[in-house]
C-alpha cells in the first residue's frame, strides 16, 4: 500500500451547523436524522488511495458572507469548516480531536466529496487553537453500500469512515474504517505521522481477520506508545466487542481479541461505540451490554501478560432496561484514583449523562438538574488534566413536546427478538421504524447545544453546568475534548442547521461571559 501523503492544501472555509427543534422535522434535515435512525452504515467501500488535493464537496454547503454570533457562553475562538450537504444525513460521525506534546491542536473529520468518494481532512494549530491552518486531505476512500433485508424490504447503508486521533509526544496517530470493495476488504487501519500530519506512514491493519468489517471504533494511545483500539464486528451473526493492542516499539498489532461474546453468545447491544484504554499494561475495553435487556455499560480487563478479557464489570447494577439501541457509547479517562468513565442513560424517563467507576463502591454521580425530565443529555467525553476531570455533552435546549414510550424506566421486556429488527451490521430499530434515541425529533423550540462542567474530586461532584456555544434552532452533538499541557481546553463538535452542517472548534473561557463570539467560517467554494 502506498504511504500516505497529505497532499495538497484546500479547504473549504466552512459554516456553522445546527439544529435542533421544529426545523429538524422539516426537509432534508429530517431525512438525514430519520435516515440515520434507521440503521447504521454497514458497507465496505473502496481501498485508501494517496491523497489529493482535496476537492471542493460534490454539494457544498452554501457560503455565507455574515458570522454568527451564539448565545452567551463560554466558548472563545470559534472556527467552522464546512461540510457538504451530503454530510448532512449522518448523525454518527464525529470530529477527532487531540493535542501532542508540543502543543499542537489536531483536528479530523471525515467528509463525503463526491457519490463513490469520501476524504479524512486534517487540519492543525500551533497557537492554541486560536487558528488553523487549511485544511489538507490525507485520506481518500471509496462508499461501498451494502443491501440489508429488513422486515421484507430492502435497505441500503454505506460504511462509515469514523476517524479517531491519538498523539504520545510529538507522535501523531490516525485511525479510520478503510474501505474496499467486498466485506472482507473492510479494515480499521492506523498510520502515525511525525511532522504535523503533513506525511503519515503506510497504514496498517488492526485487526488480522478480514472477516471483521469493524463499526463504532475507538482509539486509545498511552504516554509511553501503546495503542489500543476496539470496535464492534458481527464475524460470528452478532455485534461482539473486540480489541486489538499495539505495544511500544512493534509495528504491527497483535491477534485481536474477543472481549465479551455476551450472554449465551448472543453479543452486546449493537450500535453503541466502545471505548479503550490502555493503562500500566492493562488493557481495558467499556462498551453498553445488553444483558436480560438492560442497555447498561461494562468494562472488560485484559492484565499483563495475558491474551484474553477477563470477564467484565458491569458499571451499576442492572438499570435501564429499554428495547432498542441508543447509538451513545461511553467516554473514559484516568486520574489518580483510577479510571473513570462517563455515559448516558435513560432509566429514569430521561437521558442523562453519569460519571463513575468500573467496580466504584459510590453510585455514579448525575450530572444536571435530575429533576428535570423534559431536558436530555448524551454524548459525553470525559478528559483529564492535573488530577481533573473535564466533561462535554450535547444537551437539548427547549423541552421536548412527546418522548417514546421506550425511553427510559418501565419500558417493558427485553423484545430484541419480537419487536426489534437485528441487521447484518448489527443496527437495531423499534417496531414502528422509529429510532430509540430520537428524542432531538420531538423538540418544538430551542434546538441542542454543547455544555460543560468539570469536578477538583475525581467525579464525586461536578460544577454547575454551562453551555459552549448554544445557538437557537441549532444542533450541536458528539463532541470532542483536549487539554493542552497549561490547561487550556479545546472542544469540537458537529453541528447542523437547515441549510447547512460543519464541524466546530473552540477553546473554552474561564467563566460564562455574555459577549458575543466571534466565528470564523471554512468553507468549499461555489
Amino acid at each position: 500500500m502506498k504511504k500516505l501523503s497529505a497532499a495538497g492544501r484546500s479547504c473549504a472555509p466552512q459554516q456553522r451547523y445546527g439544529a435542533g427543534n421544529h426545523l429538524l422535522l422539516a426537509g432534508v434535515v429530517t431525512a438525514a436524522i430519520i435516515g440515520i435512525a434507521v440503521g447504521y452504515y454497514s458497507a465496505p467501500a473502496g481501498k485508501v488511495k494517496p491523497s489529493s488535493p482535496a476537492s471542493s464537496p460534490s454539494e457544498p454547503a452554501s457560503r455565507s458572507d455574515q458570522l454568527v454570533t451564539p448565545s452567551p457562553g463560554i466558548a472563545r475562538n470559534i472556527q467552522q469548516f464546512a461540510l457538504s450537504r451530503s454530510d448532512m444525513s449522518d448523525n454518527i460521525e464525529a470530529p477527532a480531536l487531540t493535542i501532542t506534546e508540543s502543543d499542537e491542536v489536531v483536528l479530523a473529520w471525515a467528509t463525503e466529496t463526491g457519490p463513490e468518494e469520501r476524504k479524512v481532512m486534517l487540519a492543525t494549530s500551533i497557537d492554541g487553537a486560536r487558528t488553523f491552518n487549511e485544511p489538507q486531505a490525507v485520506i481518500t476512500t471509496g462508499i461501498h453500500r451494502s443491501v440489508a433485508k429488513m422486515r421484507g424490504r430492502e435497505i441500503t447503508r454505506k460504511m462509515r469512515t469514523l476517524p479517531h486521533l491519538g498523539a504520545a509526544g510529538d507522535t501523531l496517530y490516525l485511525a479510520w474504517v478503510d474501505a474496499g470493495e467486498t466485506r472482507e476488504s473492510v479494515v480499521l487501519s492506523l498510520a502515525t505521522s511525525q511532522d504535523g500530519g503533513k506525511t503519515f506512514s503506510e497504514p496498517v491493519a488492526v485487526h488480522q481477520n478480514r472477516d471483521a468489517r469493524p463499526t463504532f471504533t475507538s482509539l486509545h494511545v498511552s504516554d509511553d506508545h501503546t495503542v489500543v483500539c476496539s470496535w464492534l464486528d458481527n464475524r460470528n451473526r452478532v455485534q461482539q466487542p473486540f480489541a486489538a493492542v499495539r505495544w511500544p516499539g512493534q509495528q504491527e498489532f497483535e491477534r485481536e481479541q474477543l472481549v465479551y461474546a455476551g450472554r449465551d453468545e448472543k453479543g452486546i447491544c449493537p450500535c453503541c461505540p466502545t471505548m479503550a484504554f490502555a493503562s500500566d499494561d492493562d488493557i481495558f475495553v467499556t462498551f453498553r451490554g445488553n444483558e436480560g435487556g438492560f442497555r447498561d455499560m461494562w468494562t472488560a480487563r485484559m492484565e499483563p501478560g495475558s491474551n484474553e478479557f477477563a470477564a467484565p464489570v458491569a458499571m451499576v447494577s442492572p438499570t435501564w432496561e429499554f428495547a432498542g439501541c441508543p447509538h451513545d457509547g461511553p467516554s473514559v479517562c484516568e486520574t489518580s484514583r483510577g479510571l473513570h468513565v462517563a455515559w448516558m442513560d435513560a432509566h429514569d424517563g430521561a437521558e442523562r449523562v453519569y460519571v463513575g467507576r468500573p467496580a466504584g463502591n459510590e453510585p455514579p454521580t448525575a450530572i444536571g438538574d435530575t429533576t428535570d425530565h423534559a431536558t436530555t443529555l448524551g454524548h459525553p467525553h470525559l478528559v483529564t488534566h492535573a488530577d481533573i476531570l473535564h466533561l462535554v455533552w450535547d444537551q437539548s435546549l427547549a423541552a421536548t413536546t412527546s418522548r417514546p414510550a421506550e425511553i427510559g424506566k418501565g419500558s417493558g421486556t427485553d423484545n430484541s427478538t419480537k419487536d426489534v429488527d437485528s441487521s447484518e451490521s448489527g443496527e437495531m430499530r423499534l417496531k414502528d421504524g422509529a429510532h430509540s434515541h430520537a428524542s432531538h425529533l420531538n423538540q418544538p423550540t430551542g434546538g441542542r447545544a454543547i455544555y460543560y462542567a468539570k469536578s477538583h474530586d475525581g467525579g464525586q461532584t461536578f460544577s454547575e453546568p454551562v453551555a459552549v456555544a448554544p445557538a437557537e434552532a441549532h444542533f450541536q452533538t458528539r463532541p470532542r475534548m483536549c487539554v493542552s499541557s497549561t490547561g487550556t481546553l479545546v472542544v469540537s463538535w458537529m453541528e447542523l442547521t437547515e441549510s447547512d452542517k460543519s464541524v466546530v472548534v473552540a477553546t473554552l473561557g474561564p467563566t460564562p461571559s455574555a459577549v458575543p463570539v466571534e466565528v470564523t467560517h471554512s468553507g468549499a467554494d461555489e
